[in-house]
């Protein structure tokens, strides 16, 4: 166990370096210094070294020297205590403030023999008090600001103790008269909640609240009251900051307001602040890319465009924007939601106070319809004008085959032999194909005439079928299959081709590297019981024509919109997305239904019902055969700018015994009519002629010789319709190119008339 005269000495070596405290001493009159381990450190003098009393004194700084020296002299020749605090550098040249004091220690006979004392490190004690003098210098000054209303209340009853000038300003009142309120004179809330809210801030429980407070001219102002405890003296008061709330209060109902507007708007909205990154977004926004505003504020536009698309298309209008540029382009992009659409998008920079753009306000409007309506009339139009077009090459092709037709009509009645024969009929045949040709694309040119017929669903095949075979890639294998007895349907025969054509389009486009295409109609029944291919169809008897591919297939995904107006599976500007909607609307309007089947990889099969009679279709009326009746002579005008048709028109006429006169346009024609009105028998008229058209023809013939047959020559089919043949007052019509045996048969079929 350690004696207590041991451990007193111990304790009080571990209490001088805790606390940091030495002691010194000094013999009178040698001036002999001592000093303990802690006084050593504090001056950083290295152990064992033992300075002299003159370089102790020069340890201090120098404006704390002369104090030092006085105080020791007076200590040491009259015995004055004394006890300073003052800062010296140390001998590693640290600033040290340190506590000094000293006293005298005298003889039995009352004479001073030696001066001592201790030294302390009190640095810590006075930066922390410096700070402090510091902090209260700035709260000072702090609480006079003019700019920001302060309040120092005492919380025991709720007085103002003191106001600033930016109180006074605020609230109206001096500062005199704010120092004699209360509180609860100000504050719009009872006395218990508002003494609630004293204690609150007290514990600092609470800092911050959102009060309502009263004026001197009677106002209520929304302020929000920063508060919380400081020590006055020796009683605790609440230094509180008040703020004006009411511009903010606005400003948040109109931001309240905006934003509801934002979200009700149907036009995607978003706020990007300079890092792309979506700060505000609408529900329209969002729904682009399946998700919820919350879904995507904090995240980055290339998280919902993709890193390509962002670099190309968006990022280059963005950064125009951030450098203060308005910004608006077209652009089309693919929308998990939407698919592909059009937007005309606009980029506004927004500002802060300073001017500084700190983020991009986005607004985007889908123009999809408006561009697909677009392409529709720009693609319209120049059917339009291919149709134009059509129309005159249509009528000089059929110019051209006339000739062939009937001058190999004519050749073979005058051979015997089988192989020329066979020549001839194989240039009838080709020329008759060509006209084929040229009236199945002038009907297309123009679009179908809306007319409706008992529909030969094996012609409709067979065309398709030449153009398949004429058109598509040699590496897609077709096979139709016909019907030999298909039933009744009536409807229009263009439409469907349309249809039956586009679904064959459409299998070409999905077998790019080539495959199998098979196209066929049959007769479909569907009796009770039976599973209906098609939801809600009835049961009955139907034509079912379909079209099936080995190509690439349909996704899942878009099997159910994939008769959607203006969806389209194709890359952008492959498709309009207008073929299978039109396709839909053609097979609808004649009662019927159109089903697709497809996985993907494994091709598709678009199927059609159409109601149909279980009878066979009649068949058309056969070319006229037969005997042919002689002319006997009868005077037949004919009139044609085109020599070749004249030429070969007269010649037939001449061998069927009839007297032919010609005429390359109407004026010459009404010279000869008007020579001698009864001494023609019927007249054949082209439609289109230079100088006077067919038209005007017709109707002065009609003035000089009412009652004389005229048969309208044209190759436009449209023109020459009962309907049309009858308006301009024609008798008959022929429609080119034409054999022998349709003119001499239209020829007897008028001529009747005449006698």
């Amino acid at each position: 166990m350690i004696p207590e005269e041991e451990e007193n000495a111990l304790l009080l070596r571990v209490a001088a370096k805790i606390g940091k405290f030495g002691a010194w001493s000094v013999s009178l009159p040698d001036g002999k210094h001592r000093w303990t381990e802690e006084a050593r450190q504090i001056h950083g003098v290295p152990a064992g070294e033992r300075p002299d009393l003159g370089e102790l004194i020069r340890f201090y700084i120098p404006e704390h020297r002369a104090l030092i020296q006085s105080a020791f002299e007076a200590c040491a020749q009259e015995g004055t205590p004394f006890d300073l605090t003052l800062a010296l550098d140390n001998r590693a040249g640290e600033r040290v403030w340190v506590r000094c004091t000293g006293e005298a220690v005298r003889d039995a006979s009352g004479r001073i023999v030696q001066a001592r004392g201790g030294v302390q490190d009190v640095t810590s004690q006075v930066e922390a008090s410096k700070r402090l003098r510091d902090s209260e210098s700035r709260n000072l000054a702090l609480f006079e600001n003019r700019h920001i209303a302060m309040l120092l209340v005492d919380p025991g009853d709720g007085s103002i103790i003191d106001a600033n000038p930016a109180a006074e300003s605020f609230y109206g009142w001096t500062r005199d008269e704010l120092r004699t309120k209360r509180i609860e004179e100000i504050n719009t809330l009872s006395p218990a909640r508002t003494r609630g809210e004293i204690e609150d801030a007290l514990r600092l429980k609470r800092t911050d609240f959102q009060h309502r407070h009263r004026l001197a001219n009677g106002d209520i102002r929304d302020v929000e009251v920063l508060s919380a405890p400081i020590e006055h003296g020796e009683r605790p008061l609440l230094y509180s900051i008040i703020r004006d709330l009411t511009q903010r209060k606005l400003a948040e109902a109109k931001i309240r307001l905006f934003a509801r507007m934002v979200e009700t708007i149907p036009h995607p909205m978003a706020y990007i602040n300079c890092e792309y990154r979506y700060e505000v977004v609408n529900p329209a926004y969002a729904s682009c890319f399946g998700a919820v505003p919350e879904d995507m504020v904090g995240k980055t536009i290339p998280d919902f465009f993709g890193a390509d698309v962002f670099e190309s298309e968006i990022k280059p209008r963005a950064d125009r924007a951030l450098s203060g540029e308005d910004v608006r382009f077209e652009a089309a992009f693919q929308f998990p939601a939407y698919g592909l659409r059009w937007t005309l998008r606009s980029y506004f920079p927004y500002t802060d106070e300073t001017g500084s753009v700190i983020g991009v306000f986005s607004h985007s409007i889908d123009i999809t319809e408006e561009k697909t309506l677009a392409k529709t009339l720009l693609r319209s139009q120049r059917l339009e004008s291919i149709g134009a077009l059509a129309g005159g090459v249509a009528h000089d092709l059929n110019n051209i085959l006339s000739p062939i037709v009937m001058a190999s009509d004519l050749l073979e009645l005058d051979l015997t032999d089988k192989r020329p024969r066979e020549l001839i009929s194989t240039i009838r045949n080709s020329a008759r194909r060509g006209s084929e040709m040229v009236k199945q694309i002038l009907t297309f040119a123009r679009g179908a005439d809306g007319q409706t017929s008992i529909i030969d669903f094996n012609l409709i095949l067979k065309e398709i079928r030449r153009l398949v075979a004429e058109t598509f890639p040699k590496e897609i294998h077709y096979t139709f299959f016909d019907c030999p007895h298909p039933w009744s349907v009536e409807g229009d025969a263009t439409q469907l081709h349309q249809v039956l054509l586009n679904l064959c389009v459409n299998a070409r486009d999905a077998m790019p590297m080539g495959g199998r295409l098979n196209v066929g109609i049959e007769n479909f029944r569907l009796t009770e019981g039976d599973a209906a291919p098609v939801r809600g169809m009835a049961p009955g008897t139907y034509v079912r024509m379909f079209v099936a591919d080995d190509g690439e297939g349909i996704a899942p995904g878009d099997l159910d919109r994939i008769f959607d107006p203006f969806f389209s599976t194709k890359p952008p500007g492959a498709g309009t997305g207008l073929g299978l909607a039109t396709s839909r609307d053609i097979i609808k309007k004649h009662g019927g239904s159109i089903t697709v089947q497809s996985e993907p990889g494994n091709g598709a099969i678009f199927q059609i019902f159409l109601p149909a009679e279980p009878r066979e279709r009649a068949d058309a009326a056969p070319e006229p055969a037969g005997p042919v009746v002689p002319g006997n002579e009868k005077r037949i005008l004919v009139v044609d700018d085109e020599a070749s048709i004249r030429s070969i028109i007269k010649q037939v006429l001449e061998a069927h015994d009839y007297t032919p006169v010609t005429a390359a346009n109407g004026a010459e024609a009404l010279v000869f009519l008007a020579e001698d009105p009864g001494g023609f028998s019927a007249a054949l008229v082209d439609a289109h002629m230079p100088v006077m058209g067919g038209v005007p023809t017709i109707r002065a013939i009609r003035a000089i010789r009412r009652d004389l047959p005229v048969i309208l020559v044209s190759g436009d089919t449209q023109l020459v319709t009962p309907e049309n043949v009858k308006a301009i007052g024609a008798t008959g019509s022929l429609s080119k190119p034409f054999t022998t045996q349709n003119m001499l048969h239209a020829l007897e079929q008028v001529l009747p008339v005449a006698h």
